[in-house]
């Protein structure tokens, strides 16, 4: 006889959709039944089917309700389907678009190199052909310059001459034009170095004759020829001459001056505020030329020399004082010179 106390235990179950078990197989079979001949016995098998079934019942009520939700849920699928394809053929149309503009990217940024390359090329070219010209330009302007004696003129070609791209040049040596170019470099030098050689001496004589106008004149013209340090030391060694004359000067004075006179006491201490004020004039007065043909920062090299002449013309003056007031056999230190 089956056992019919046993719990009843479900065979196959499927989970549904809802969390409701699936169909469900009874463990009671047909032969059992027919094998069964209490009624005692039929009686607890009809009751446990009676409790199956009402399973059964609830899980298919459940399925029941879920109909509606499940059946919306499948048209919207449908209904999804073309918009599926669309959007897949969307997709495969902007892929293709992509791929397009990166191979027509690819082809304009090919182009624009090749521009690029024959844009600078070109430039080169151009570059070339005007520094060939300004060569030739220089060439001619310095030496009617000369021939003239306009030495700014002629300083101005040779800067423009030493500005010029010494690679350029030395390709294009390398040319057709390569003995025009050789024989122009060669005159342009010859002349560079004979307007060097006039503008020193040019200055020298000015210097030595004390033109202040003529000074200056060629002392703008050192820059251009890239002589900065020579031109600056040149202008130093004049003005500490000025500065050493004008101090003697002064001295002359005062060695002159009566002790009896009111400024006597200081005279020595007012020789030296005129050496003072008189160089602090001639960095005033000469800071705008030098800045504007030497450049910022050059003037530095001229205080430097001025620096050196004051300190030697301090020195004499603070000698004569000594000897004249007879400082050192003092016995006390006098608050004045």
């Amino acid at each position: 006889m089956a056992d019919l106390e046993s719990p009843l235990r479900p065979l196959g179950v499927l989970p549904s959709p809802g969390g409701m078990t699936g169909a469900r197989c009874s463990e009671i079979s047909t032969e059992l039944i027919r094998s069964l001949t209490e009624l005692q016995e039929l009686e607890a098998v009809y009751e446990r089917l009676c409790g199956e079934e009402k399973v059964v019942e609830r899980e298919l009520d459940a399925l029941l309700e879920q109909q509606n939700t499940i059946e919306n849920k499948m048209v919207s699928l449908h209904r999804m389907g073309p918009n599926l394809q669309l959007i897949e053929g969307d997709a495969k149309q902007l892929a293709g678009m992509i791929t397009f503009t990166c191979n027509l990217a690819e082809n304009v940024s090919s182009k624009v190199r090749q521009l690029d390359l024959a844009k600078n090329r070109l430039y080169q070219a151009i570059q070339r052909a005007d520094d060939i010209l300004d060569l030739k330009f220089c060439m001619d302007g310095v030496q009617t310059a000369l021939r003239n004696e306009d030495y700014e003129q002629a300083a101005a070609h040779i800067h423009r001459y030493l500005c010029l791209d010494k690679s350029v040049i030395e390709l294009s040596r390398q040319g057709k034009e390569g003995s025009m170019i050789d024989a122009n470099l060669k005159l342009l030098q010859e002349a560079e170095q004979r307007l060097k050689a006039i503008v020193t001496e040019k200055f020298a004589v000015a210097t030595n004759e004390e033109d202040l106008p003529q000074v200056e004149r060629f002392f703008k013209i050192f820059p251009l020829l890239g002589l900065h340090e020579e031109g600056l030391s040149k202008f130093s060694e004049y003005l500490c001459k000025q500065v050493a004359s004008k101090a003697e000067e002064n001295l002359l004075l005062v060695l002159e001056t009566d002790m009896s006179d009111r400024r006597a006491a200081v005279i020595f201490a007012d020789t030296l505020t005129l050496l003072f004020e008189g160089i602090a004039r001639i960095v005033e007065t000469h800071q705008p030329i030098v800045e504007t043909y030497y450049g910022l920062g050059r003037l530095y090299t001229l205080i430097k020399y001025l620096q050196v002449e004051c300190d030697r013309q301090v020195e004499k003056i603070v000698d004569k004082f000594i000897k004249q007031r007879n400082y050192h056999q003092q016995n006390f230190i006098s608050p004045f010179f």
